[in-house]
């Protein structure tokens, strides 16, 4: 989970922060760890630090790990917050700590320009989240401080991962000899998820601009699933002593996250230094195959049990992209895992025949962090297709008006049809009427959103099969001076869908409302 914090004194290639209290750690990016107290849980520590203190002798804090996934639809209900926390809380609560220890940062480079009023930010979500995830990223980047309610939505950009790294990659288009029209895919691997997406490079003279192909897919099968399958391996060897060696176990999957998984290339057996265990005699270690105080695992057990299983699953989403999108040239494999030579080496052998070139940027691992800089200087750079055909309901159908007119109830106004291509930051906007006033002494208008992913003529009403609604935004005004009962007054709604989130402003009268999709899980 990473946040992009943006002035215009910083360019994508200034260094990155160093990582607090990383323990000479040289990886770019802190883990997703909190630590709790058990009683009150207040937050004891974050990051690299909270995985310190989890490990040393009498800790009686809760440590909460991969909660970024509590947010994949897929997987989310499998995810279990223990003390009564829930996700918001603890995204909210990391979102905090990271976004003080990053202004701390930026005030002592910046200096007496430091002016956090002044800051853009840009928070990257995994291809694979729906909205109702997207939705609660932004209540927690509220609730941890970041921005605040009355903010302007811009302020605060929800940006694709896979987007992001696409900006990264597009970038080093010459080195790669990507020309105008020239489709490429990325797969973003990072610790809790895979994303891919492809897109198109175009280039005329004066601009250059991305063009999406396919719709973003993604999976919770990056990296941390290869600790999972490790720490399997480690709790059968130690049999009915793993509970009691519970310590152990964390530090030799330390050893694995921070040595033994970014080193294995499929060449050679592994040997872990082995922790003080306890209770365990000479010929029960010689049983776990112990070798002079290492555990050894053979290289055919680290592939089959530990990395294959999750590679065959990031396999499949890059033949599902495969599928979508015919003449692919380059496909960039980015982010933490993305950085693995055994992972680049496996989708070379598996889709050499079908792609051009299979490539691993430098600095992989940093294409999310650093394309989230560049969507946040021009966003304009990327379009996208629009996969569904939104409508918006009208207050009333078939109904008598104060006019005399006659009306239908919950019928559609068309903004954009399935399949056509929207730039970001392009605006369409409908104008409509109501008349004044709509409910007691303030004016009420309810603009929910519904979509249709249907072929054909779409229906021409809010309830027909095949139609759900996808946000609801209850448009509530003061009382608007000079109006009287009866008066027709004009309603502007102008949406903004070429973004990871929809942004909406509501002209009523002489008053201005915005919202960005309130997506509500009970619609």
């Amino acid at each position: 989970m990473f946040c992009l914090f943006l002035s215009q004194f910083f360019t994508p290639k200034q260094p990155s922060p160093q990582n607090p209290k990383a323990n000479g750690n040289t990886y770019p990016k802190a883990p997703t760890l909190l630590l709790y107290d058990k009683i009150d849980t207040t937050v004891i520590a974050w990051g690299y630090d909270a995985q310190r203190k989890a490990l040393l002798p009498g800790c009686k804090g809760i440590l909460v790990d991969r909660f970024k996934l509590c947010l994949d639809p897929e997987i989310r209900d499998s995810i279990i917050l223990l003390n009564g926390l829930t996700s918001v809380k603890v995204i909210s609560d990391y979102l905090r700590l990271f976004h003080k220890y990053i202004l701390s940062e930026l005030n002592s480079t910046l200096g007496a320009v430091y002016d956090p009023t002044r800051f853009k930010y840009s928070l990257t979500v995994p291809a694979a989240w729906d909205d109702s995830a997207k939705a609660i990223m932004r209540r927690a980047a509220i609730q941890a401080g970041i921005i605040s309610q009355s903010n302007h939505p811009s302020r605060l950009v929800l940006t694709g991962e896979p987007e992001a790294a696409s900006l990264f990659c597009d970038k080093q288009s010459k080195q790669f000899k990507l020309g105008s029209g020239d489709r490429f895919m990325i797969c973003d691997a990072g610790g809790g998820t895979v994303g891919l997406i492809v897109f198109e490079h175009s280039q005329d003279r004066s601009t250059m601009t991305l063009k999406e192909i396919t719709k973003g897919s993604g999976k919770s099968c990056g990296s941390t699933f290869l600790d999972l399958n490790m720490r399997n391996i480690l709790m059968s060897r130690l049999g009915h002593h793993a509970n009691e060696n519970k310590a152990a176990i964390d530090n030799l999957i330390k050893y694995f996250v921070t040595t033994a998984k970014p080193e294995f290339e499929d060449g050679e057996d592994a040997y872990f230094p082995l922790p003080q265990l306890m209770n365990i005699s000479a010929s029960e270690l010689a049983a776990m195959d112990v070798v002079d105080g290492s555990l050894h695992i053979a290289m055919e057990e680290l592939r089959e049990k530990v990395f294959d299983p999750v590679v065959e699953q990031v396999f499949e989403l890059i033949s599902g992209q495969l599928r979508k999108a015919l003449n692919i040239s380059t496909i960039f494999l980015v982010g933490g895992f993305g950085q693995s030579k055994y992972l680049l080496k496996r989708i070379k052998e598996k889709f050499v025949s079908k792609v051009v070139s299979i490539a691993a940027p430098n600095r992989g691992e940093m294409a999310v962090t650093r394309g989230a800089v560049l969507y946040g200087l021009n966003s304009a750079d990327c379009t996208t297709h629009v996969r569904y055909m939104h409508r918006r309901d009208i207050p009333e159908r078939k109904v008598t008006k104060v006019d005399g007119s006659v009306r239908a109830i919950n019928c559609f106004q068309v903004y954009i049809r399935k399949g056509d291509i929207v730039i970001a930051d392009e605006c369409i906007s409908q104008d409509f009427y109501i008349f004044y006033p709509n409910q007691s002494n303030s004016v009420l208008t309810l603009a929910d959103l519904y979509v249709y992913d249907g072929d054909g003529i779409p229906p021409r009403y809010t309830d027909s099969p095949g139609v759900h609604k996808a946000a609801h935004f209850p448009i509530i005004t003061k009382c608007l001076p000079c109006a009287k009962n009866g008066d027709i007054i004009p309603v502007k709604t102008i949406m903004y869908f070429g973004q990871t989130e929809i942004f909406v402003q509501t002209i009523v009268g002489n008053q201005t409302i915005i919202y960005t999709w309130p997506f509500d899980t009970d619609v």
